[in-house]
């Protein structure tokens, strides 16, 4: 397995990227949203924040710093969709219609 960077092209507001949220889909909608394309991020969870909201002990780690770090994303034009179970809410098919690329962000151990 090779770690590559995937050329996103030139920016353009119109390229709609879906980022189906596994365990790298915040860094991953940061960095494509930075490329100045919309990005939606599709989350299974009622909310967002994955491993570090419901794995780590609030007394490890507050998760006001997670709610801190989404508003930005958020006020940086990023679409969060929790509750969304890709392969039963919604289908590849309609991914594919909806936007123009998607990515599965998750770890590879």
């Amino acid at each position: 397995i090779r770690d590559e960077f995937v050329d996103l092209g030139q920016p353009s507001l119109q390229d709609k990227v879906a980022i189906v949220r596994l365990a790298l889909g915040d860094f991953v909608a940061y960095r494509v949203a930075h490329h100045c394309h919309d990005v939606v991020v599709l989350e299974r969870a009622d909310r967002i924040g994955g491993l570090l909201r419901y794995g780590i002990p609030e007394f490890k780690m507050e998760k006001r710093h997670i709610d801190r770090r989404l508003e930005q994303m958020e006020t940086e034009g990023t679409e969060f969709r929790p509750g969304v179970n890709v392969g039963v809410d919604i289908t590849a098919a309609q991914l594919r219609s909806e936007f123009d690329a998607v990515v599965l962000a998750g770890d590879i151990l």
